[in-house]
């Protein structure tokens, strides 16, 4: 993450059903098979007097809600409990989930691909698999990032992040046909080449704004390499946070902030539409910086120096790395707190923002500390997990 340094990459709802009912034939013509489920069902067969029934509709799951309350003073005890390992060496990336549906995925950073986990088993068939450039050296090159569509339930369409193997930074649509498999449907949102190339901050993040009224507005952080000019121009590529309309043509992006350096994890709260941007500096340290809603184009300052008046920052040699809302409803007390790491070996902090203000000061959450983390994400309920560098993927959970 730091220039010239090794770097790190990177409410409850149910299920709408399991697989989905077969189809019954009849003389008059087969029937419909069954609605809801991960897997589409199959149609009847026709009878003497008509034709067969249509197949049913892939997994339709209940709009997940965010917890409210307000967040305690003073934190609950926490622990982190091993769910999965990927394989083979290779980095757990962002931890994403459709909500509601059971489970979650994980991006194989240095892979390419996207693992479904359920029940505490990672399934070893990828739902998608992309050509990546990967620097295992450095880890900022690979699959970055991973969204879903807001009408997923409907279209089943998602979006991954990465390098390309010509070291483009690519945005690609795909389309998730069950729990395990995609397909691509030719729609490149974003493909562009780095300022100067280089492995270097690489990462960034994707995420919908659930409070945008329906608007298909993905967003998109961006990091800069040495371009440190190019992060301060209004419009760009580089050291910003882009917005892609899906609705218009793709290949542009407009800015919403600017000024950064390396922001590498986004994260915009899904109770209050507020963005989060954890930024990294030169040398390492960095700042958490908070946009709420709806918040003008913004320019976050950064120019080559060392900008740390975010609302909250991190001095030291550890690369700061950002994190979630938790919005979850199984932690009392955690409701409205941002999480967030420095990456190595650092501590687990989070903090409370209240009237656009830092509401007290960020408090560490001993027993949560991990060596290399990479990420923060939650599952299809809202609970939070944490992955790393080493493959692993960790659940958060009350003591």
């Amino acid at each position: 993450m730091s220039g010239g340094s090794a770097g790190a990459p990177a409410g409850a709802g149910t299920t709408s059903g399991g697989t989905a009912a077969t189809g019954g034939g009849s003389d008059a013509g087969g029937g419909t098979a069954g609605v809801g489920g991960v897997t589409a069902g199959t149609g009847g067969g026709g009878g003497a007097g008509g034709s067969g029934g249509s197949g049913g509709s892939g997994g339709s799951a209940q709009v997940l809600t965010a917890c409210t309350t307000e967040a305690a003073a003073t934190a609950p005890a926490l622990k982190k409990t091993p769910v999965v390992r990927l394989a083979n060496d290779d980095q757990a990336g962002e931890v994403i989930a459709v909500p509601g549906e059971p489970g979650f995925y994980v991006l194989g950073h240095r892979t390419g691909k996207v693992f479904y986990v359920v029940d505490n088993k990672l399934d070893p068939t990828p739902m998608a698999t992309v050509a990546i450039k990967s620097n295992p050296g450095q880890d900022e090159q690979g699959l970055l990032s991973m969204a879903f569509h807001p009408n997923f339930a409907q279209n089943h369409l998602f979006y991954l992040l990465y390098t390309a193997p010509n070291a483009n930074i690519h945005i690609e649509e795909l389309e998730r046909t069950s729990v395990t498999s995609s397909k691509p449907t030719g729609k490149d949102i974003w493909d562009k080449p780095r300022s100067q190339g280089g492995e270097w901050h690489n990462g960034g993040q994707l995420a919908f704004n659930p409070k945008d009224g329906g608007k298909l507005l993905l967003y998109h952080s961006v990091g800069n390499t040495q371009t440190v000019a190019e992060s301060g121009k209004p419009e760009g590529n580089v050291g910003r946070v882009l917005i892609h309309d899906l609705a218009g043509a793709p290949g542009n992006g407009t800015t919403l902030g600017y000024g950064l350096r390396n922001p590498y994890r986004m994260h915009i709260d899904r109770g209050t539409g507020d963005m989060y941007i954890g930024e990294t500096d030169d040398p390492a340290g960095g700042a958490v910086y908070y946009s709420p809603f709806a918040n003008p184009v913004k320019d976050y300052g950064y120019r080559g120096n060392n900008i740390k008046n975010g609302i909250t920052g991190h001095e030291g040699d550890k690369a700061m790395i950002g994190g979630i809302v938790y919005r979850g409803h199984k932690i009392a007390g955690l409701c409205g707190r941002y999480f967030f790491s420095t990456w190595p070996g650092g501590a687990i902090k989070s903090f409370v923002v209240k009237n656009g203000q830092l509401s007290g000061n960020a408090m560490t959450h001993n027993g949560l500390g991990i060596g290399e983390i990479d990420s923060f994400g939650e599952d299809g309920a809202g609970e939070m997990y944490i992955s790393t560098q080493g493959g692993e993927v960790y659940r958060i959970e009350a003591q």
